[in-house]
């Protein structure tokens, strides 16, 4: 490991840079964002701007850099924004230059004081407005909403989702990080969430409201300073996920007495044993124990539930109610908005439902005829009767009930029968798709069989099958193509809706994944 600055964690020198960042970055990583570096005759570091920055980030954070290693008088003023910069070019190894050096100077020193500790601040006598959430507009509800986590109290934030409840998180963050640096207490918030995606877009909306704190990301993917550990040295709010908190909870890295608020986003996941309710079991273990120096807990969600009770009997929603309130610590229990409703029904999202009657295919129709006819030959072999659509699920679901018990007990014979059976699901298929979809879709389904074997390995019953099949094929590709009135209305609404809004957003649910490929063709 290389020797370690002198002062790690005060304003970083030339020579520290020098030494610690130029040689863990590639010529080529500084060559490729339009950078020249290289030594004059009396070793001075001189780099050169060979093209236009074009307002890249990364190519902003190489100027800083340059205008710094240049002793033109831009200086990070910290580590952290130093390690940010590098971060920006993707500078891996010369930000594990300097991890290794903050972590041999933090663990080789007896008792740093505050200034040598990396990036912990001096409590200031009164709190900056660099901690104060960002001009955004908060309404009263969210207010509302944010009163007892301001006040301190462990408690379940729920509103209609859209109603903007990470902006009342915000308003809870930002109040906790300057009452704690006032009292000169530790202030480290979690902001747990349930995938990596959401991670990464939490971080990016706390960033915006609280400008002057610092947030990171932290789900386990981070190549580089992904170690929580380390960042609860450096960084004000930590976005993670609730797995990646739970293994550094389990390995021991890091301790919730290092912590002082902890935000549950979508917390009507804490149940069972997912990863939510994992680590607010060793939160309640901890708690139990009698330790005194427990973080804040805040939860939100647009909807707590009501547990494994698909009958919404009150008792037992109240009980699931009350489980979530005693997993979370809940000891303030669940606040909605009361005093300021109808402002939040102003904003709360209200779909509206209507329902549209579309015409179907004419069963009379000579491509349904002509599978149909084929379908019932197949059908008298094997003795398949039943009373539904041949194109619906409950048909297949009868084909598929009559060929289980089939393959349980092997036999030439119930060979024949297996295969003709495998032959009805597809033409079941095949008619599937072409009610609801396009003619060439219900072609592709018959030109992707693959369930009987080749001519060389058929029995002779297989051999018809697959004759007859082709025989149906070629019947089938000289027939005209018939428009699908369906899809017709379902175009004509879908253009009307999105002419008249082209911003919006739609979901299609279709009844098969052959359905979901053929839409997207379509």
């Amino acid at each position: 490991m290389a020797e370690a600055p002198d002062c790690l964690g005060q304003k970083p020198t030339l020579k520290e840079v020098r030494k610690y960042v130029v040689p863990h970055v590639s010529s080529g990583k500084w060559e490729d964002l339009g950078i020249e570096l290289d030594f004059d005759d009396d070793g001075t570091l001189v780099d050169h701007i060979r093209k236009e920055r074009g307002g890249d980030e990364a190519k902003c954070c190489l100027d800083v850099l340059k205008a710094w290693l240049q002793g033109k008088g831009v200086e990070p003023k910290t580590w952290r924004t130093l390690v940010g910069c590098l971060r920006k070019i993707e500078a891996k190894e010369a930000v594990r230059s300097i991890e290794e050096n903050i972590l041999q100077t933090t663990s080789s020193a007896t008792q740093p004081s505050q200034d040598e500790q990396l990036c912990v601040p001096e409590p200031p006598s009164q709190p900056t407005s660099e901690l104060e959430p960002a001009a955004i507009a908060i309404r009263s509800y969210q207010r509302e909403l944010a009163g007892p986590g301001i006040k301190g109290e462990n408690y379940i934030i729920c509103a209609p989702t859209g109603t903007g409840k990470t902006l009342v998180a915000g308003l809870i963050i930002s109040e906790h990080l300057q009452k704690r640096k006032l009292d000169g207490k530790t202030r480290k918030v979690i902001f747990m969430v349930n995938t990596r995606p959401l991670a990464q877009q939490q971080m990016g909306e706390l960033q915006k409201m609280i400008p002057g704190a610092s947030v990171k990301c932290c789900t386990g993917d981070d190549a580089v300073l992904s170690t929580m550990q380390l960042l609860l040295k450096e960084e004000d709010v930590i976005v993670c996920t609730a797995g990646k908190f739970l293994n550094e909870l389990d390995d021991s890295k890091v301790r919730l007495n290092e912590i002082s608020l902890i935000v549950i986003d979508e917390c009507h996941h804490t149940r069972k044993n997912s990863p939510y309710a994992r680590v607010m079991g060793c939160y309640l273990e901890e708690k139990q124990s009698g330790e005194s120096e427990l973080p804040q807990v805040v939860g939100l969600t647009a909807s707590p539930g009501a547990g494994d009770n698909p009958r919404l009997d009150l008792d037992k929603t109240l009980d699931h109610l009350y489980s979530l309130c005693a997993l979370m610590d809940a000891t303030s229990g669940i606040k909605i908005v009361t005093e300021n409703v109808e402002e939040l029904e102003k904003h709360t999202n209200k779909p509206t439902f209507r329902l549209h009657v579309l015409p179907r295919r004419d069963c009379s129709e000579a491509f349904i005829t002509k599978v149909t006819v084929e379908m019932k030959s197949l059908e008298a072999e094997v003795d398949l009767r039943c009373p539904f659509h041949r194109w619906s699920q409950q048909y297949e679901t009868a084909v598929q009930q009559k060929k289980q018990p089939l393959e349980m007990e092997p036999s030439p014979e119930h060979r024949d029968a297996i295969s003709t059976l495998k032959l009805l699901r597809c033409y079941s298929q095949t008619l599937n798709i072409y009610m609801d979809l396009r003619y060439e879709d219900a072609i592709a389904v018959l030109d992707q069989y693959s369930d009987l074997p080749t001519e060389e390995q058929a029995t002779p019953h297989e051999m018809k099958l697959i004759q007859n099949l082709e025989c149906l094929k070629s019947e089938l590709v000289k027939l005209p193509m018939v428009p699908n009135p369906l899809l017709v209305q379902v175009e004509e609404k879908l253009n009307s809706h999105f002419s008249g809004k082209p911003e919006s957003k739609g979901i299609c649910f279709v009844r098969t994944k052959k359905h979901a490929h053929a839409m997207c063709d379509w």
